[in-house]
């Protein structure tokens, strides 16, 4: 006797379904200890600067591929698929310490927050946190690694600065240099003769122009930060003051003044010289015969000694490239902007903007996010041009109010 054809169909229905609950049944059972895994190799792709597909897809072949390869081995498949779920992420998520020390919850919340992206920044960030607190059950992250600076590209590491995991150095354009003085050359020493007594010492120096150079008395001021010429000696140099040149604010004996700023081509102080050099334009900053001040943009170029029985000022200059900041900040606009990219990192956008005629060899601008201050450089800036740099900021810090100053700078040094 034939059965109802509607019965037959829901007997072959139902069996199909039994024959797929038990795989989904697996699958859904393992997945937990495998989105962790894959989430944590996406992690620490992020952080050696492969992008988010690329991460993504180095944790989901180094976690899926082998837990298939397991289940494989045997004819109970399904029983096998859950197991080796379990086992190889469990077995995955607990070795990463020995090769990549420090780093496994972070890089889970980061690789979380990546994977659950398409659900949302608020979601993302949710499902990342639970991620790290998660797999932080495992027990500690083994020592931190050894550690790189934030960087832009090649160069030595600098003695300050906020640091950042291995391996999260971004190649751009130059590296990071330390914001100390240069070591002292010892083997020349120049005597510069002086007029005057211990409060006012008068010296000769040559000036160079755009075109000709002049002979000037000026006082040794170390107290003063930028040196000062006035406006005679300007014109005696065939140096003109442009309409949009930047100022500064100078503290003179008659109060406070607001003083125009120019670029000299070079200040030579015996056989010494200092290429580029930053001078404020004020009339009342010194007394005839001295038309200005020499100061600390130049003197701190050199090791300075008093000789009070040669009546002398001893020199001795510090290796050529030594931070020129104090001249090179007034000619630099610094702009940035902090973004967040879809996997939750932060990315700083800077841009330096050179308004002077001369290039901008090198920079290193320090960038703070409340507690936290980071070194970065940028290079190569073209007279009134501009050069940019994007560079991430490691998870978790709060770059919502940033600031930034320039560190070190130095001119393109090609006169002589």
């Amino acid at each position: 006797m034939s059965q109802p054809l509607g019965e037959s169909e829901r007997r072959r229905s139902g069996t199909s379904y039994s024959r797929l609950r038990a795989p989904l049944a697996a699958l859904l059972l393992g997945s937990p200890p495998a989105l962790l895994a894959t989430a944590a190799i996406s992690g620490i792709g992020l952080s050696r600067q492969l992008s988010a597909t690329l991460a993504i897809s180095s944790g989901v072949c180094l976690t899926l591929l082998p837990i298939l390869g397991l289940s494989s081995l045997t004819r109970r498949w399904r029983a096998s698929l859950l197991a080796s779920a379990w086992l190889w992420s469990l077995l995955l998520l607990t070795a990463l310490p020995f090769y990549f020390p420090g780093e496994r919850r972070a890089a889970t919340a980061a690789g979380g927050r990546l994977l659950a992206s398409p659900l949302g920044a608020e979601a993302a960030d949710t499902l990342g946190a639970l991620a790290g607190a998660l797999v932080s059950r495992l027990g500690r992250d083994g020592a931190s690694p050894p550690e790189t600076i934030l960087s832009g590209g090649e160069g030595p590491a600098p003695e300050r600065g906020e640091r950042m995991p291995n391996g999260a150095a971004l190649e751009r354009s130059g590296g990071l240099r330390s914001d100390g003085s240069s070591p002292e050359v010892q083997d020349r020493v120049i005597l510069l003769p002086y007029q005057g007594d211990e409060r006012s010492l008068r010296v000769s120096v040559d000036i160079d122009g755009p075109r000709i150079g002049e002979q000037f008395e000026m006082i040794f001021d170390t107290g003063a930060t930028y040196t000062t010429l006035s406006h005679q000696a300007l014109q005696r140099l065939d140096v003109s003051i442009p309409s949009d040149a930047p100022s500064v604010t100078l503290h003179t004996a008659n109060g406070e003044i607001q003083a125009r700023l120019v670029l000299i081509d070079a200040i030579w102080l015996g056989e010494a010289v200092v290429e580029w050099v930053t001078v404020a334009v004020c009339d009342g900053c010194s007394n005839r015969p001295a038309v200005g001040l020499l100061g600390l943009n130049v003197s701190r170029q050199f090791r300075v000694t008093l000789n009070h029985d040669r009546r002398s000022i001893e020199l001795r200059p510090r290796r050529h490239r030594s931070n020129r900041q104090l001249d090179v900040s007034q000619w630099l606009e610094i702009h940035s902007g902090a973004r967040r990219a879809p996997d939750g990192s932060i990315r700083l956008e800077l841009t330096g903007q050179n308004r002077s005629q001369r290039e901008i060899e090198s920079t290193v601008i320090e960038l703070r996010c409340g507690e936290q201050s980071f070194a970065i450089q940028l290079d190569h800036i073209p007279p009134h041009g501009e050069a940019s740099t994007e560079l991430p900021i490691p998870h978790g810090t709060d770059c919502s109010r940033h600031f930034v100053s320039l560190s070190r700078g130095s001119w393109v040094l090609d006169r002589f």
